[in-house]
C-alpha cells in the first residue's frame, strides 16, 4: 500500500514537471522593503539577536528600514544549534550564539544585494561584553 502511494506522489510531481516545463527556473521574488518606501531614502540597518540556553544557542536577524520618519521592521533569517550532549557551562553557550550571531551577519553580507548602512549586535551575556572588550583592547598599540 506505501508503495502504491509513494509511485502516486512521484508520477503526479514528475506530471507536474512535464506540464510546465519551467519548474527549475521557478523564482520567488522577495523584497524586504515595502513598496511605499522609495529605494534612495529607504535606510537599512541589520538587527541581530544571540542567545543561549543550556538546550541549544541561537542567532536571529532583521531588518529595520527606515524612511521618511517611518520604520518598518522586517525578519531576515535565523539560526540554531544544539547545545552538545557533555554538559557545558552557560558563558561557553553564550559565546558560541555570539560566534552564531557573527556567521549569521557574514551570510547576509554575501548573499543579499542590500546596501546595509548599519549593523546592531544584542546579547544578554556580560560575559561576551567583557571578552570583546579586553580582545579590542589587545589589537591597540
Amino acid at each position: 500500500m506505501g508503495l502504491a502511494v509513494a509511485s502516486s506522489v512521484i508520477n503526479t510531481v514528475a506530471g507536474l514537471g512535464k506540464r510546465t516545463g519551467q519548474i527549475g527556473t521557478t523564482t520567488v521574488r522577495r523584497s524586504f522593503r515595502p513598496k511605499h518606501y522609495p529605494p534612495e531614502s529607504s535606510i537599512f540597518t541589520l538587527v541581530i539577536f544571540a542567545d543561549a540556553s543550556p538546550i541549544a544557542s541561537e542567532a536571529v536577524a532583521y531588518f529595520r528600514i527606515q524612511c521618511l520618519g517611518k520604520a518598518h521592521v522586517i525578519f531576515v533569517m535565523a539560526k540554531g544549534r544544539r547545545a552538545p550532549l557533555k554538559p557545558i557551562k552557560n558563558p561557553r553557550l553564550e559565546l558560541g550564539a555570539s560566534v552564531l550571531a557573527v556567521r549569521l551577519y557574514l551570510i547576509i553580507k554575501q548573499e543579499l544585494r542590500i546596501s546595509i548602512s548599519s549593523v546592531e549586535s544584542y546579547t544578554d551575556s556580560q560575559l561576551v561584553l567583557y571578552q570583546l572588550r579586553g580582545w579590542l583592547k589587545s589589537l591597540r598599540p
